[in-house]
């Protein structure tokens, strides 16, 4: 019998059967953006590999609406594209190009409804003589549908720092849409809060002090959300939950040696699973191996994962 290893993926979580915690923070974002009266911006800050990206994926599948007391309509009402800005580097060339590269992929991976969706969303135009017009365009033939485009910007810290859109009044554009929009709102994912970040650049490249005041208004417009470790519970169910429903069962000893590898961080969690894992079906019809590895196996399972 062949196990399928389902620790294999570390970043960014498509199996929502991998997604585990931030039962508080999903309810909370959600609840702002179906209940909110004006546009409701989030900005999701944590460490690197902390699950940001697999939250906003979590928060874009319908089974989360349902889960956290939600319809499908209401789930159908909001359209979620994801944009990751370490990815394209060509988005940062000028103002036009970042509209642009948002336009695509609102063409190309519109997230929200998880397939349920029953209304087609409009047609864009990425490469029009101006972007950011075809951007008001997109977000008016929203409005009009009853439909709130929640633009997801994941490694926001790498647009950030770049100068280009800093003095090309980039963010101040965004921030302005947001004020003349109700149904368009931001999720930004970053490792520090944006004020510091903003801040950073500003002095980095010199930015002029009237150019400051337009941009830093953006800071301004996104809720800080800190992501934090799981909770234990959480991280427990990560570790047992998959491989039992894979036909692996992890002994407590060896579940004691994943927490104490990976604590409660979920990327290091799902190393230490994935070593696990392998080691364990590789010695599963062994007699000798009937309650689990060994000590020795164990301290080597802990060397490939810290290799």
């Amino acid at each position: 019998m062949n196990y399928r290893n389902p620790y294999n993926q570390v970043t960014g979580m498509h199996d929502p059967t991998m997604f585990f915690g931030r039962r508080s923070v999903t309810e909370e974002v959600l609840n702002s953006l179906v209940n909110k009266a004006s546009s409701a911006s989030i900005s999701l800050i944590g460490q690197r590999n902390i699950g940001k990206t697999s939250l906003v994926l979590h928060l874009a599948r319908l089974q989360t609406f349902l889960d956290s007391v939600f319809s499908t309509a209401d789930a159908n009402r909001l359209v979620f594209p994801l944009f990751n800005c370490q990815g394209h580097p060509d988005a940062f060339r000028s103002r036009q190009d970042f509209y642009s590269s948002l336009l695509k992929h609102f063409q190309n991976a519109p997230l929200g409804g998880e397939g349920s969706r029953t209304r087609s969303l409009p047609h864009v135009n990425p490469y029009a003589h101006s972007s950011t017009e075809e951007w008001r365009r997109l977000l008016r033939e929203l409005q009009t549908a009853g439909l709130v485009l929640v633009n997801i910007l994941d490694e926001f810290d790498h647009a950030v720092v770049q100068e280009t859109l800093l003095k090309d009044h980039t963010f101040g554009s965004l921030r302005g849409f947001v004020d003349e929009f109700p149904n368009y709102s931001l999720i930004t994912c970053t490792y520090r809060p944006l004020r510091e970040l903003f801040l950073a650049a500003f002095t980095e490249y010199d930015i002029p002090e009237i150019v400051r005041q337009s941009e830093s208004d953006f800071y301004g417009v996104a809720m800080p959300y800190p992501l934090d470790l799981l909770l234990e519970s959480d991280a427990l169910a990560l570790i047992s939950s998959p491989s039992e429903e894979n036909g692996i069962h992890f002994f407590h000893e060896e579940v004691d040696v994943v927490m104490a590898l990976g604590g409660l961080f979920p990327y290091f969690l799902q190393r230490a699973c994935f070593h696990l894992f392998n080691k364990r079906t590789r010695l599963l019809h062994d007699p000798l191996h009937a309650s689990g590895l060994r000590q020795s196996e164990l301290d080597e399972t802990a060397q490939e994962v810290l290799q």
